[in-house]
């Protein structure tokens, strides 16, 4: 940018004015192409959805506004989301306004596009493993005590597990009940304000999901 700053100083006489004019346009131009490529992108691979804009006149004064590429009503014309961005006006700042139009799809909606399911969308399965590994206490290790584990212990220590324990625990839980229910306890783990939805061993194997059952600790192989 200062070599850019440089040239226009020289062809332009130092004219601040008329450098600042050019310097803002050219901001603009470079951050625009980078806007309209991601939404361009996303468009395409069904990542984020848009709105079309229906003329219900032919004076395009009465619009609506519509998410449905087949509108149920009589129309004139129509632009579509990606002839909208498209028609971007490079040299001026994008208005929030503008982006505030183009949605994440709900992966639950549209990521399941192989006939089997979602639960066979590898794209599901990731975003579900990895919002498990930011949630606080969802995965905990449950000290030992002296007195074991009994049902009515109120008093249990917990502590923080590593990544690797984490891991091992997320793919057991995905094994045993699949990515679906995963999804499904970390719904209830928010929506309930849980302490702790699965409790490691301090040998790394998980010994309760929710309260039930997990796996045969390791010393018992």
């Amino acid at each position: 940018m200062i070599e850019t700053l440089c040239i226009l100083s020289r062809l332009l006489n130092g004219n601040r004015d008329c450098i600042e004019i050019i310097y803002n346009k050219t901001k603009n131009v470079e951050k625009n192409e980078i806007i309209q490529y991601y939404l361009l992108n996303g468009l395409k691979n069904h990542m984020i959805y848009t709105y079309n804009v229906y003329s219900l006149t032919e004076d395009r004064k009465e619009y609506v506004l519509s998410t449905d590429d087949e509108f149920p009503y009589k129309y004139y014309d129509v632009i579509t989301g990606d002839e909208r961005v498209y028609y971007m006006n490079l040299y001026e700042k994008t208005p929030d306004s503008f982006l505030s139009t183009f949605l994440l799809h709900q992966c639950q909606k549209h990521w399941a596009w192989i006939r089997k399911g979602l639960e066979y969308d590898i794209r599901f399965c990731n975003h579900v493993m990895i919002n498990c590994l930011k949630i606080e206490r969802f995965i905990l290790i449950g000290k030992e005590s002296s007195f074991g584990f009994p049902e009515h212990e109120i008093t249990r220590e917990f502590k923080k597990p590593n990544i690797k324990q984490k891991i091992h625990a997320l793919n057991f839980v995905k094994t045993k009940h699949g990515i679906l229910y995963l999804d499904m306890i970390i719904n209830e783990f928010l929506s309930y304000d849980l302490y702790v939805a699965v409790i490691l061993r301090e040998d790394g194997t998980v010994e309760s999901i929710m309260g039930g059952r997990g796996e045969t600790p390791s010393y018992l192989y």
